[in-house]
């Protein structure tokens, strides 16, 4: 009889419906997506039309004249490369002795340790969705000093600890002067270690990948609080390239209007091309009051094409926002006295110009701002069709196998394809 690392861990399958379901379940965000499988190609495609043929006039003649300068004018089209991200879960020499004295513990590791790992491959995905273009999650000011609450060689998060909230102790982090959305954007060649995180305080302390025990500047880091450094997980930064693992909503939906070209369409041409927005102007009243704002200047300078984009929209909010959202929304109600009084809300729906818009909490969510999705209009076009895939490397060897140079076992996660958002005049964005 084999030991149980050759009869389960180096030969246990999981089913590709069960991790995907499983990247569903952690990331509730990603079952607004329709699945769809790539057809071989080497780029995704997605048309889409602002109002369609324009061809009409009183009479033949004049008709022709508009459909012959610019047939069907308002055609568009984003081909888009894929993207791709990769995972590495490990299971060390100690677990899997004590696996294989204990078949029934060993049975446990793996389940828990697939099941967190693809859980956390989806919500690093969903961090990249509603990430800032470029790749960082945030900016920062390096400290060797002790400060108050805040410890030696330090990144000083101060004014928005909430993006730490992506962050784990011993995670890798990298800083930039550059924000990563140039080509020529470059970190700074060391790494740190997350050793400590404050979410409150915000800072994250940090030690070198060579000593990471201690605290410690990494390598090339300005420690004197003089430079603003744009923060990255380690690999991130896009270097203009947002597509390498996939398209962030920050490229089609800019918080302001683009005039460049995005994947082969001119923004230039029509400010629908760049999403729907408030201008500070209007960005006024309780944030549902915004919403049905901006839903309703949407619906009536669109046009036509407003059928595509379906009755039913989401508003997604950072869930710090949400609770400012949720308490106005309670403090408009008359309530009853009774012997047991009940305060907020559990699902919250508004009624919009277009249909019902349900609104969501969502940790990924940018603080500060509201995002408006049409989900009839969202597309996760894979390789496989699958959001999470596990590599197999065939020969019998199944999903796990012994890794290079050590005698730990791995696992690898990984996805392959792209996000897109259909037709960008169907989501919108405003401030709080």
């Amino acid at each position: 009889m084999g030991s149980f690392v050759d009869n389960y861990l180096s030969r246990w399958e999981l089913d590709p419906d069960e991790s995907h379901d499983t990247a569903i379940k952690a990331q509730p965000l990603l079952g607004l997506y329709k699945q769809e499988k790539s057809r071989g190609s080497e780029s995704v495609t997605v048309r889409f039309t602002l109002r369609g043929p324009r061809g009409f006039a009183r009479n033949l003649a004049l008709a022709q004249q508009i459909s012959n300068n610019k047939r069907n004018s308002e055609y568009f089209r984003y081909t888009i490369p894929y993207g791709r991200y990769e995972g590495s879960i490990l299971f060390t020499l100690e677990e899997l002795v004590k696996a294989e004295a204990d078949p029934e513990y060993g049975a446990d590791l793996l389940d828990s340790n697939m099941e967190s790992g693809i859980a956390g491959c989806a919500q690093e995905l969903v961090y990249q969705l509603n990430g800032d273009l470029g790749g960082s999650f945030g900016t920062a000011t390096f400290h060797s000093a002790l400060s108050g609450a805040r410890p030696v060689f330090s990144l000083n998060f101060a004014s928005t600890p909430e993006v730490l909230g992506r962050i784990q102790v011993g995670d890798h982090v990298e800083v930039s002067t550059a924000d990563g959305t140039a080509t020529t954007d470059t970190t700074i060649a060391a790494a740190g270690v997350v050793i400590d995180r404050d979410t409150d305080t915000g800072y994250l302390q940090v030690a070198p990948t060579s000593s990471p025990a201690t605290a410690a500047n990494p390598g090339g880091w300005d420690d004197t609080g003089a430079t603003t450094y744009y923060v990255y997980r380690l690999g991130d930064q896009q270097k203009g390239v947002p597509e390498s693992i996939l398209v962030p909503w920050g490229a089609y939906i800019p918080i302001n209007r683009s005039t460049g070209t995005l994947y082969g369409v001119n923004r230039g041409a029509d400010t629908f091309l760049s999403g729907v927005r408030l201008l500070a102007a209007e960005s006024t009243g309780t944030y549902s009051r915004r919403a049905k704002k901006l839903v309703a200047k949407c619906m009536n300078r669109l046009g036509s094409e407003k059928a595509a984009i379906g009755t039913s929209q989401i508003l997604s909010f950072n869930p710090e926002d949400f609770d400012v959202f949720e308490d106005q929304q309670n403090a408009r109600v008359e309530r009853t006295v009774e012997k047991t009084a009940v305060d907020g809300y559990e699902a919250i729906q508004v009624r919009t110009s277009l249909g019902v818009m349900n609104v969501i909490a969502e940790p990924s969510q940018k603080k500060g701002y509201a995002r408006l999705i049409s989900p009839k209009l969202l597309k996760m076009v894979s390789m496989t069709g699958k959001m999470i895939n596990i590599v197999s490397f065939g020969m019998g060897n199944g999903m796990l196998r012994a890794k290079d140079g050590s005698n730990d076992f791995e696992l690898r996660p990984f996805f392959m394809g792209q996000h897109v958002v259909g037709a960008p005049q169907a989501h919108g964005i405003f401030a709080l």
